[in-house]
């Protein structure tokens, strides 16, 4: 809803801000009346890799495999592409990733 929402508000120069959507192709556009007041999704799901890799070295039990499951919709898919990118490091392992819906 948001991504063609601000697309209207860009043509009609009506400020648009953006308090929930993640999804980081909505600012890649380069709008000027589009303000984002959150993370997108990228930049979230490696806050949170990064946050399972600390307490795995904190408490000696690192996560080794993932599992991934996402809604078949457009935040679903390009949260879960983000999060892919987020783990590709040597101690991590995708193991499977599942769309519902």
């Amino acid at each position: 809803m948001t991504f063609p929402a601000s697309q209207v508000s860009e043509q009609y120069e009506l400020p648009h801000i953006i308090d929930q959507s993640t999804q980081p192709s909505i600012m890649r556009r380069g709008f000027k009346w589009v303000f984002r007041m959150v993370m997108d999704s990228e930049k979230l799901n490696a806050v949170v890799v990064e946050f399972v890799e600390d307490m795995g070295k904190r408490t000696g039990h690192q996560a080794k495999k993932v599992a991934l499951v996402s809604l078949d919709e457009n935040y679903g898919r390009s949260s879960a592409e983000d999060f892919k990118k987020a783990i590709k490091k040597p101690t991590s392992k995708l193991l499977k990733k599942s769309t519902i819906l």
